[in-house]
């Protein structure tokens, strides 16, 4: 009985033992697996190395292994891409406690060629990186929410990353931090803790933040070089909104113009820049085409010019300064402008969008003049149908107009002549017929555009307050 039994546990310690080796050899498998598909061993192919990491996965979800070959199904490396399976075992790898997957799904999203990027969903990735404790994606998440990508701007939370990143040593977090405390984005402009955080980030050779250290002044100063530009425009302190509106003719936005683009931060608030700009285009069945010159750089473009008050800009790109690029010029491509035109005026809010980055670049606010051009007809086409008295006026004006059609929304905007709105009135539905409306609106004296908005029909004529 007793030679049955010292069998019978020799027999399982054994087998315990084969079990052992067994799992030794796959465990050098795995990591022999890894080091193919890295390109770091050539002595199996890398489908062997997928098919390796896909047996090990039947015994145990681990989550390194699940984020490995999420990567080599997104990349196609030994297997053919699969978008899908490589997203499901990337979610699968981050939600089992491997943090970087989130970060590399995070990328995926961000980082997709630019038509099918996805930013919300790059941002709710990170989001999850950074709940789960991971400071690379705690960086990412304050990147996004620092730039507007996917998000709502908002450089206090996006702060709020930064520190946790900060914390745990996180370099380009160090860097960020400072910038905000230089320039006060969503703190206090704060000069010592500026300096503290980028001279942190610049014991580790962070190059970003050594030159932020050579800069004498913030990418906000205060008391930057101004444009002169004509008296009669002016240069909003934040970004406006603009009400996008092109005449039916689109022939009358034909000339040269001259004014300046201006260069806000990522939340409007804050001017960045301001250059000198120029714009001379002719018209062509729809279309407009000329040359484009804003301080040094000149280009030339083609756009179309659609109803609701859009250029959209076909293939033109322009080398630019960049005060945080290595090279300090980027490729960016134009993408559209929303423009308003007001008589011999154009004002408009442009995006580029960096082909380095491969993202928008900071909001941007043009205003032009058009040259030696008289004011334009206002009681012509739909403003033949617009009265506004007395004209000029001190303290109410009383607005005048005929709708052809009833119209399910309409409102009265006051504009300058440059294109920023002052004020705004909602009107609500309105029945056709003439309507008459007493404003008494909060200017200060000068020349104004009133519109009327109703529906897709924009009436406009110039009112003038004075004393």
């Amino acid at each position: 009985m007793k030679k049955r039994l010292r069998k019978c546990l020799t027999f399982i310690a054994l087998l315990m033992m084969a079990n052992s080796m067994s799992a030794q050899l796959n465990y050098d498998d795995m990591r022999l697996a890894v080091d193919v598909l890295k390109g770091k061993e050539t002595t199996h192919d890398k489908t062997w190395a997928v098919g390796v990491l896909e047996d090990a996965l039947k015994t145990e979800r681990d989550a390194f292994t699940l984020n490995v070959l999420g990567i080599a199904y997104l990349h196609g490396l030994g297997v053919e891409p699969d978008t899908t399976k490589a997203i499901a075992y990337m979610e699968e790898s981050g939600a089992n406690g491997y943090k970087m997957a989130y970060h590399n799904l995070g990328m995926y999203y961000k980082y997709l060629e630019p038509s099918k990027q996805d930013f919300v969903k790059a941002y709710e990735t990170f989001r999850n990186g950074a709940d789960a404790g991971s400071p690379t994606c705690c960086y990412n998440a304050g990147f996004m929410l620092y730039k507007g990508l996917g998000c709502k701007q908002d450089y206090t939370e996006a702060i709020e990353f930064f520190q946790r990143a900060a914390e745990k040593g996180h370099v380009p977090s160090m860097f960020m931090l400072g910038l905000c405390y230089r320039n006060g984005y969503g703190v206090e402009r704060d000069e010592s803790s500026a300096k503290f955080f980028l001279e942190r980030a610049a014991t580790y050779d962070y190059r970003d933040a050594m030159d932020e250290l050579n800069k004498e002044k913030p990418e906000n100063d205060p008391n930057r070089h101004f444009v002169n530009i004509d008296e009669t425009m002016e240069i909003p302190a934040t970004m406006p909104d603009i009400e996008p509106y092109v005449p039916d003719n689109t022939g009358a936005l034909a000339g040269k113009y001259q004014g300046v683009l201006v260069t806000y931060d990522w939340s409007g608030q804050y001017v960045i820049s301001e250059r000198p700009l120029t714009v001379d285009m002719c018209e062509k069945d729809g279309h407009l085409s000329g040359l484009w010159l804003h301080g040094n750089d000149s280009v030339l473009f083609n756009a179309d010019v659609t109803p609701q008050g859009e250029l959209k800009f076909d293939s033109t790109e322009v080398v630019s300064y960049d005060r945080y690029a290595v090279e300090k010029k980027q490729l960016y491509r134009f993408d559209k402008a929303d423009i308003s035109y007001m008589d011999e005026y154009i004002s408009g809010q442009l995006r580029l969008y960096s082909m380095a980055e491969l993202e928008p670049a900071r909001p941007m606010y043009l205003c032009l003049r058009r040259c030696n051009y008289p004011m334009a007809d206002t009681q012509s086409g739909d403003n033949s149908k617009i009265w506004a008295y007395p004209n000029p006026f001190k303290s109410q004006v009383t607005v005048r107009f005929e709708l052809d059609e009833p119209c399910a929304s309409t409102k009265i905007c006051l504009y300058t002549r440059s294109g920023v709105n002052m004020q705004s009135y909602n009107l609500g539905a309105l029945e056709a017929g003439e309507h008459t409306f007493t404003l008494t609106p909060n200017l200060t004296d000068g020349v104004y555009v009133l519109h009327v908005v109703a529906g897709e029909h924009v009436y406009q004529t110039i009112i003038i307050r004075e004393r």
